[in-house]
């Protein structure tokens, strides 16, 4: 149902981290993937919150979203395939570093 994943669940990578792989992606209309109970994801979602006012994108729930945009009867019918993303690209996947933690793409 997301379109970022925000990794906050990917070990010690650190709110800089968090933030910057959904500001990387972030669209109108995207939904991010963020947990509550993980240690860096409060601190990431202020800075999320702050790149998202920059790129003048409006945070809202995903109800909110749904009835702005809600998905019409032929994009329900083909399930996944039936909202394609903005970029024409797969859902975003970390590397895998040293340890099995998520790298950045130079």
């Amino acid at each position: 149902m997301w379109s970022i994943d925000s990794l906050d669940t990917s070990g010690e990578v650190g709110s800089s981290y968090v933030a910057q792989t959904v500001m990387d992606a972030a669209r109108p209309g995207s939904i991010v993937l963020l947990h509550e109970n993980q240690p860096e994801t409060p601190r990431a979602l202020e800075r999320i919150l702050a790149g998202l006012r920059r790129k003048r994108l409006r945070p809202v729930t995903l109800p909110e979203l749904l009835t702005l945009d809600a998905p019409r009867a032929r994009q329900l019918r083909r399930g996944p395939k039936g909202c394609p993303r903005p970029d024409g690209g797969a859902r975003r996947e970390a590397r895998r570093g040293p340890l099995g933690r998520p790298e950045r793409a130079a």
